[in-house]
């Protein structure tokens, strides 16, 4: 799989985004916990209604959602060095009487130190991808869900959490073409508050010209 690279993985960072009297959010997220009960129903749910939400108005073709697994070597993961010998300690030193947060952070670190960990990639085809005030829902936002028409299930943002919740990492990689070309970013639902990888866009822009991929 190109998914995961480790030159590129060792060309990206991982940055907090800043501002003024923010709240440390600890392991126990809500938006996290209430797909908890049954996860992997969870995400396929709302996975699958995402994708139809976005099919090809007047197209003949079906919307076609896939999940495949796979493995990748631990160090291939975005940021691994920063977030394996840095990121995960700081956190653990931030919340130490937090007993919820340290299991996670302790499963977080068991996993980084393995030489492989579990991936699970989803894809969807036949829909027009996530468009810009859909990509701005999604990522830099909380609560909110741009829907195309009010047919569309969901509409208060919740369902963006479901993918984080099977994540022992709490990582999510994104990536979509649309009309608007190819973006991708990946994301961490824990310790403070979202964490981001911070790309090279030139890098980027070369990586696609070169095999069509999208890399960290």
């Amino acid at each position: 799989m190109k998914l995961f690279n480790k030159s590129h993985s060792k060309n990206s960072e991982w940055y907090f985004p800043g501002g003024k009297d923010l709240q440390m959010e600890s392991g126990s997220n809500a938006s996290l916990e209430m797909f908890k009960d049954n996860p992997l129903d969870s995400l396929a749910r709302e996975i699958c209604q995402n994708s139809l939400d976005a099919g090809i108005e007047g197209s003949n073709k079906p919307v076609r959602v896939e999940f495949t697994s796979f493995k990748v070597k631990a160090e291939n993961i975005p940021g691994y060095l920063e977030l394996r010998y840095e990121i995960i300690d700081k956190a653990m030193k931030q919340w130490p009487n937090e007993q919820k947060t340290m299991s996670m952070l302790r499963k977080m670190d068991r996993i980084l130190k393995n030489k492989f960990v579990n991936v699970l990639k989803i894809s969807d085809y036949n829909t027009t991808g996530l468009r810009k005030e859909n990509w701005k829902s999604l990522i830099e936002q909380v609560g909110s869900s741009v829907k195309k028409d009010s047919s569309s299930a969901g509409s208060f943002g919740i369902g963006k959490g479901a993918p984080f919740a099977v994540s022992d990492l709490r990582m999510v990689l994104y990536s979509t073409l649309a009309d608007e070309g190819i973006k991708s970013i990946g994301v961490m639902k824990t310790l403070y508050h979202f964490i981001n990888i911070l790309k090279n866009e030139h890098e980027l822009n070369k990586i696609e010209e070169n095999d069509g991929s999208i890399k960290y």
